[in-house]
């Protein structure tokens, strides 16, 4: 094996010393006696340009500079990628810029001295982060964004054009991060955004929106497209729980569109502020934005913008117990929608939301029609947030009209989507169908994932009310099914009474905490009629 298996046992330690056991040093020893056929382990003593620094990894760097100038060359071409790469994509960026020097009997050799690694599975290259940090040095800046740009051109060249899924948008985020590499900024940006809108979004790619946006945001160059970035990113932001950060970048793209005097981006930036009231209880405040966001929209007569303003203070005058004026809000929006164009996710929203209005008046046939509508269009239009949470009310509401079963069953396929801003509500629904159709164990383990998903996102963002309830309501089913303590149950609820108390959301949450058995939460019930 390289000369290695009959190699002296005192030269293999020494060796090992020498390259401080570091495994892809010691890779590196097994990749040069191969490359060099005449040289012998012992040999390898007397290479001080190696080993007088006794360092690993820059035993790795003189590991490669022995390597053949093609060799090299190859290798740094394969850093530039920011994945385990296809043979054949690697074939068609490389063989150009090799000067029609034959490109696998060089893959061959360095595959076979470990210097790169062959997946056959999925026939990809790949190599150790510390060869990859190096060889990307070692390409001048300036080549290296014309090469990263040639790397974007072929990832966008194999892109889907009809994705379904954010596996299948692989192929345009490698697009967007070489994009990024190679100093088009603005490119990347545009592109983002338009992956977003279209598809990212709307089935709840949010965390992956976050991150990305915060490759470019402070590199875009055109102010409206920075504006752009700074709303989504908000928005993206807002979406995971993180409220803070999110109100920073509406506020600053309010700032910027302000100056520039581009009332879109000021009106959108206003309503994604009184979002972020609503997501902390701050009802009257979210709807003063969004009125200032709705005389703004009317003003340069955006209906989208005026739509989605009317749906906010629809749900908002709901959950403060205003049914009729939160009903009327939300038939404007759905006219508004149904007139611009066929806006699908929007309309099931308002539909949905319609629903919520009419179980909380009683009306649960109503409110499961509506509900169902709601459902089947977010499953149309492949929106995950959209099927968490009518999943999630539909569950609800099934609970309420005394239907388990089939509570038990939408709520199950709602926990199943990553919408970090709803999982945990899902779940607590979820584990009263299940306590009613006495599956407590199960019922039990589904309450404890709804209490370990609600803390993540309020370490995040302590202030947000309905995250709070839902931890409360995840407390009270495990007392109810494993007599806990009540204290605990009744401290989570006054935390979250002291975030919101408005009328709608008292009445709602009443109504599920009433969906659990046992007297022992008699102490909670107290809370809601004080």
């Amino acid at each position: 094996y390289a000369g290695l298996r009959d190699a002296d046992d005192a030269v293999l330690r020494e060796l090992v010393k020498r390259t401080h056991g570091l495994p892809r040093a010691l890779e590196a020893v097994a990749g040069i006696l191969l490359e060099t056929p005449l040289m012998e382990p012992p040999d390898l003593l007397e290479e001080e340009a190696l080993l007088a620094e006794e360092l690993g990894d820059l035993f790795i760097r003189g590991a490669i500079e022995r390597l053949g100038e093609e060799s090299v060359r190859v290798m740094e071409l394969a850093s530039l990628f920011d994945k385990a790469v296809p043979v054949s994509m690697l074939q068609a960026f490389a063989q150009p810029e090799l000067g029609g020097e034959a490109l696998k009997p060089i893959l061959n050799r360095l595959i076979r001295a470990y210097f790169l690694h062959y997946n056959p599975t999925d026939q990809t290259v790949s190599m150790h982060p510390i060869d990859r940090a190096y060889c990307q040095e070692r390409v001048p800046v300036a080549e290296r964004a014309r090469l990263h740009r040639a790397i974007a051109a072929l990832y966008d060249a194999q892109a889907p054009a009809q994705p379904t899924t954010i596996t299948d948008l692989g192929d345009a985020l490698s697009a967007f991060h070489h994009q990024v590499q190679a100093g088009d900024a603005d490119t990347a940006a545009q592109a983002l955004l338009a992956l977003d809108e279209r598809y990212m979004a709307i089935w709840g790619n949010y965390t992956e929106l976050a991150d990305r946006y915060a490759q470019v945001n402070d590199l875009v160059s055109d102010p409206a497209i920075q504006r752009r970035v700074l709303l989504r990113q908000g928005e993206s932001l807002r979406r995971i729980g993180r409220l803070q950060a999110a109100i920073q970048r509406y506020e600053r793209a309010y700032t910027l569109a302000s100056t520039a005097g581009d009332g879109q981006h000021m009106a959108t930036a206003v309503s994604g502020m009184a979002w972020t009231h609503y997501d902390t209880g701050q009802f009257a405040e979210a709807v003063r934005y969004w009125e200032n966001a709705l005389g703004i929209f009317r003003d340069i007569g955006d209906r989208h913008g005026e739509g989605d303003s009317l749906s906010g203070m629809g749900w908002v005058s709901y959950l403060m117990g205003s049914y009729g004026q939160g009903l009327q809000y939300l038939q404007e929006a759905f006219a508004i929608f149904g007139e611009v164009d066929n806006q699908l996710h929007r309309i099931g929203m308002n539909v949905g939301d319609s629903g919520m209005i009419r179980a909380a008046q009683g009306n649960y046939e109503a409110a499961l029609a509506n509900l169902r509508e709601s459902l089947s269009i977010a499953e149309q239009t492949n929106s995950l947030n959209e099927k968490s949470y009518k999943g999630g009310y539909l569950a609800m509401v099934l609970l309420l009209a005394e239907r388990p079963h089939d509570a038990e069953a939408v709520a199950a396929d709602a926990t199943h989507y990553e919408v970090p801003a709803n999982q945990h509500f899902a779940y607590a629904v979820h584990g009263i169908a299940l306590a009613q159709l006495n599956r407590t164990a199960e019922a039990i383990a589904v309450f404890e994932q709804a209490l370990t998903n609600a803390d993540r996102l309020l370490n995040l963002s302590p202030g947000l009310y309905q995250t709070r309830y839902a931890r409360a309501l995840a407390l009270a089913g495990l007392a109810s099914l494993r007599d806990d303590a009540i204290a605990p149950v009744v401290t989570a609820y006054r935390d979250a009474m002291s975030l919101c108390d408005a009328d709608g959301v008292m009445a709602a949450q009443h109504r599920l905490l009433g969906l659990l058995d046992g007297e022992q939460l008699g102490p909670v019930h107290a809370l809601f009629t004080q």
